[in-house]
C-alpha cells in the first residue's frame, strides 16, 4: 500500500478468521487511550473490538506506511428521528511519527465516504480537550 494508505478493517475480515486486523485495531485504540489518560484497560479494548466490528452499521479504517499501522479512525451511526442516520467517528489516532503527514485527513475522509455510503445525513466528531 502507498505511505498512509487506508484499509478498512470490516466484518468481513472478522469472519474470515482474520485476527491480525482486530489485533491491530486493539494495539492502536489502547495506545490513543493511553495517551489520552483514558481509564479503560487494553483487556477491556481487546474485547470489544469483535463486537465492534461485527455491527455493520460500524467501521474501523486502518492507515498503513509499508506493513505497519501508524492510524486508525473509528465509526459508528445510529438512527434518530430528527435527522435519520447520522455518523460519529469515534476513535481518530495517529501515533506520534506520523503525525501532520495527512494520515489523519486520510482516515477521516474514508469515515466520511463509508458514513455517506451507509446514509448518513449527518457525521461529527467531538474533540475533548484534556488539558
Amino acid at each position: 500500500m502507498q505511505p498512509g494508505a487506508v484499509r478498512r478493517c470490516s466484518r468481513a475480515a472478522r469472519t474470515t478468521g482474520r485476527r491480525a486486523g482486530r489485533r491491530v485495531v486493539a494495539e492502536l485504540v489502547t495506545r490513543f487511550f493511553a495517551e489520552e489518560g483514558f481509564t479503560t484497560s487494553a483487556d477491556e479494548v481487546r474485547s470489544r473490538v469483535l463486537p465492534f466490528v461485527a455491527e455493520p452499521a460500524n467501521a474501523a479504517f486502518l492507515a498503513f506506511d509499508g506493513d505497519g499501522a501508524v492510524g486508525i479512525a473509528t465509526l459508528t451511526t445510529a438512527y434518530g428521528f430528527e435527522t435519520g442516520r447520522y455518523g460519529e467517528i469515534e476513535e481518530l489516532y495517529v501515533v506520534p511519527s506520523h503525525r501532520r503527514r495527512g494520515v489523519a485527513r486520510a482516515l477521516v475522509e474514508a469515515a466520511l465516504a463509508e458514513a455517506a455510503r451507509l446514509g448518513c445525513h449527518d457525521t461529527g466528531r467531538r474533540v475533548l480537550d484534556r488539558a
